[in-house]
């Protein structure tokens, strides 16, 4: 329930079709893929893939823990691409 502020940085940008971005973290290195695909109807379909990859000694030994933040997580990524969404169909 706290929140938390992160910089990342875009590793990656492969214009139309998605973006990469990357984040290093309480020693874990962490990877966000944007993937888009035009449906053909004016619509686009947007996916996300996520990795965390623990480093340093205590990321590691904490990384099986991880699973019991996958709700809060996915909630997470879930308001990350409402925002995105709310972005793009903002008119110019």
């Amino acid at each position: 329930g706290k929140q938390a502020t992160e910089e990342i940085w875009v590793t990656k940008l492969e214009r139309p079709a998605g973006y990469e971005v990357e984040a290093e973290s309480h020693g874990t290195h962490y990877l966000s893929a944007y993937r888009f695909e035009p449906l053909g109807d004016g619509r686009t379909a947007v996916s996300l893939t996520f990795t965390g990859t623990p480093v340093a000694l205590a990321a590691k030994l904490m990384s099986p823990l991880a699973l019991l933040f996958k709700r809060s997580s996915a909630k997470a990524f879930r308001a990350d691409l409402e925002q995105l969404k709310a972005v793009c169909e903002k008119p110019a």
